[in-house]
């Protein structure tokens, strides 16, 4: 199911019914949903388990708590940021962090960590070698030269 672009445009209290009600046939019939979405917060709320990619990989996986309060690749870092925090004191206690560069070609994704050429924290590694991904605790699984 692809939620994000159908729903997005759709009116607010509109698009919180169709949420909520995708929650409750999930909750109720016990589905099992697949989200693509760049709706974070949406993807939040809904979600049990959270995967990230990044350029086609699969950069950071586990469930929606270990993924939202505990972050590990800094993709996942930067996208959690970029969450619009619309009360002052929230945006105060929220630290953005900034990329830089071009989005590389998913034709031609750079060497190594597909992140590398805009990561905040790359380290000489990160360009040469692919990083395997790695469980931190259970279930929560990164993929970063970092861990």
């Amino acid at each position: 199911m692809v939620l994000d672009e159908p729903v997005s445009g759709l009116d607010v209290s509109i698009r919180a019914q169709i949420m909520n009600l995708l929650k409750d046939l999930q909750a109720d019939l016990g589905l099992t949903m697949f989200l693509i979405s760049h709706d974070l917060p949406g993807v939040r709320y809904l979600a049990d388990v959270i995967g990230v990619m990044y350029l086609g990989e699969l950069v950071e996986m586990g469930n929606a708590d270990q993924v939202y309060n505990n972050p590990l690749h800094p993709y996942t870092k930067v996208l959690l940021s970029s969450i619009p925090m619309p009360f002052e004191e929230d945006r105060a206690k929220h630290e953005r962090i900034k990329i830089t560069g071009e989005v590389p070609s998913p034709l031609n994704p750079p060497s190594g960590c597909r992140f590398h050429t805009r990561c905040p924290f790359a380290m000489p590694i990160c360009s040469e070698v692919t990083p395997e991904s790695k469980e931190t605790e259970a279930g929560h699984k990164v993929s970063c030269h970092l861990y």
